[in-house]
């Protein structure tokens, strides 16, 4: 007798829901105006695996909502062959030399198609290491780690890595480990996390992760900066989100660590650790290489840690805040909450782009190889070899 998989069955189920989306080719609809289309998921919640579903993970919609109903939502193969092939502009591109070319090679026609697959292709570079990342950090406090023959420490070894990879990528040092300890229980980091605690976490216990999705380009516009260091305690925020809290988290980390940096001398990247390197970066991307990703990782890291704690109270807590870096830490295995990705942006409104080109500098053969740091299956979805199709337009 053969038994389906988890994932087989899932899979199974999806394709019978969606069946009758697909079997006619529509062509594109070019009557239809420019709208802010919103997505929406199928209800797959009886399903033991929907959290592994691929739509969950990365914020791709299955259905579209259409214009002028809001109760109404066409599948979104639909949306993207009907609407979204209709939709077009001229964008600018480089221009190049006018005495050879003329002046009309300033811009390009292209459709909203284009643009929503490279929203898609963005959304999954972000999903992936921030889910990357949280993955590491959730193995780390909670995983049981068997003892090996000759190593005595390995469990410390094997959560320290874990955690540190989620911070830093493969960069992080050994001899980093104690100035980390002691940078997370410095001012810097309480103050940081005391106004997040006080403003967020002690009403919302229970929270997910941050939205890389979110966070990255709000913190890459530094016409955003401003706004986001004036937020002190006098400033409204009833209407904040969890991710204006985690933006103001790593604003004011970052205020607070380049301080002291600058009171001990230290103001060049060349002097600095793996993780304080972060603090003298200009790097915008979607994994970890972007400036602020130690910031947006060790917020999860101190959540999750403090979440643990709610539940299984350690002695030392509020000295360490990361109890895990230490030797006397015992892992439990606990239910965290579901990892988060915003949704793809569908709006015509929105500038568009058609870069689809994410690929990562880090050293992803050797965080596989070398360190054990990622499985070949996550390397293998990385490079977009095992994986479900985008918005299944590729078949």
């Amino acid at each position: 007798m053969n038994f389906l998989s988890e994932r087989e069955i899932r899979n199974r189920r999806l394709a019978e829901i969606t069946k009758p989306w697909y079997r006619v080719p529509v062509p594109a609809d070019y009557t239809v105006e420019e709208y802010h289309p919103r997505g929406r998921f199928l209800d797959l919640s009886d399903d033991s695996a929907s959290d592994e579903d691929f739509y969950h993970r990365n914020g791709v919609p299955h259905e579209v909502s259409v214009r002028n109903n809001p109760g109404e939502y066409i599948p979104f193969k639909k949306f993207m062959m009907t609407i979204a092939r209709a939709w077009a502009r001229r964008i600018p591109t480089p221009q190049p030399n006018p005495e050879l070319f003329g002046d009309d090679h300033g811009s390009v026609r292209i459709n909203f198609f284009r643009v929503i697959k490279a929203r898609i292709a963005k959304n999954k570079s972000f999903a992936f290491w921030s889910r990357l990342s949280v993955v590491r950090q959730e193995s780390a406090l909670s995983q049981v780690w068997q003892p090996m023959p000759n190593m005595q420490d390995h469990a410390l070894h094997a959560r320290v890595e874990a955690i540190a990879f989620s911070l830093t990528n493969i960069e992080f040092e050994r001899t980093d480990i104690e100035p980390l300890k002691r940078y997370i229980n410095s001012p810097a980091v309480r103050i940081a996390f005391d106004e997040y605690f006080e403003d967020y976490l002690q009403w919302n216990l229970a929270t997910a992760n941050p939205q890389w999705n979110i966070v990255q380009p709000r913190l890459a516009d530094r016409r955003n900066l401003g706004e986001i260091r004036k937020a002190n305690g006098s400033v409204d925020k009833s209407d904040w989100t969890h991710d204006d809290y985690a933006c103001r988290f790593i604003i004011c980390l970052y205020d607070l660590t380049r301080a002291k940096f600058e009171e001990d001398g230290l103001t060049e990247a060349t002097d600095a650790s793996s993780f304080q390197s972060y603090f003298f970066s200009e790097a915008i991307a979607t994994d970890m290489e972007d400036r602020h990703w130690f910031g947006f990782s060790l917020l999860t890291l101190l959540t999750k840690s403090f979440q643990m704690n709610a539940l299984y109270p350690v002695a030392n807590y509020l000295e360490r805040l990361v109890p895990a870096l230490y030797e006397e830490y015992e892992p439990i295995e606990l239910d965290w909450p579901h990892f988060k990705v915003a949704a793809i942006d569908l709006s015509p409104f929105t500038p568009w782009d058609t870069t689809t080109d994410y690929r990562t500098n880090i050293d992803v053969h050797s965080a596989v190889s070398n360190w054990g740091l990622m499985t070949e299956i996550e390397q293998r979805t990385l490079e977009g070899v095992d994986g479900e199709s985008d918005t299944e337009l590729d078949h």
